[in-house]
Formats: C-alpha cells, sequence, structure tokens
C-alpha cells in the first residue's frame, strides 16, 4: 500500500485509483451526484493490481484488452496492455476514498 500526504488526514495509507477517481477524491464538493466508484482488479498472470475506477470508464480498461471476468476483474493476456492499464493509476488517500464511497452509498 503506497502512502500519501493528505491534506485532511495527513501521512496515511494510499489506494490506487484512475486519474479520474483521484480528481473526484479531490473536490470534495462534487462528491454528491457523481459518478460512481467501483473496485477494479487488473490481473495478469495470477498477479493482481487491485484499485479503483468510475463506473464510466469501464470502457478504457476494456479498449487496453482487458476482459472482464465479473466483480471488477479485468484479465489481460499479455504484458503491454496489462502495464498501460497498470499506468492509469495513481494513489490517493485511502481515507477520503472511503468518505467519498460512504457518500455515494448514502451513509
Amino acid at each position: 500500500m503506497p502512502l500519501v500526504n493528505c491534506s485532511y488526514h495527513g501521512i496515511v495509507g494510499g489506494e490506487l485509483v484512475t486519474r479520474a477517481v483521484a480528481d473526484l477524491v479531490n473536490d470534495r464538493g462534487n462528491w454528491k451526484g457523481s459518478r460512481r466508484v467501483l473496485p477494479l482488479t487488473l490481473v495478469r498472470d495470477e498477479i493482481e493490481f487491485p484499485g479503483y475506477m468510475l463506473e464510466s470508464e469501464e470502457a478504457k480498461v476494456l479498449e487496453l484488452g482487458g476482459t472482464h471476468e465479473g466483480g471488477g476483474v479485468y484479465r489481460f493476456d499479455d504484458d503491454a496492455s496489462m502495464e498501460t492499464a497498470i499506468g492509469l493509476l495513481t494513489a490517493t488517500c485511502a481515507d477520503c476514498l472511503r468518505e467519498l464511497m460512504a457518500v455515494q452509498d448514502g451513509r
């Protein structure tokens, strides 16, 4: 788990997310009514990279060569496409991400 320096929570654990999710996490004013954040797992040869993406980003993962296996799991058959998909991910504050997802779930 990466460490991030969050302006709200200090130095905390991070989660891997797409740039769009990171931008949303950092824009608290737009959390309500925003696009839904979903878990994402990129898999290649049984090596897994967990993270999160916006619901609207599924097409991008599929375009990169991922095969949707259900439950947010996308399998890749070659190293180049997997590396490109991993390149979509960046770290963001895990606590802020949890707060965002709680707002989206209405908690």
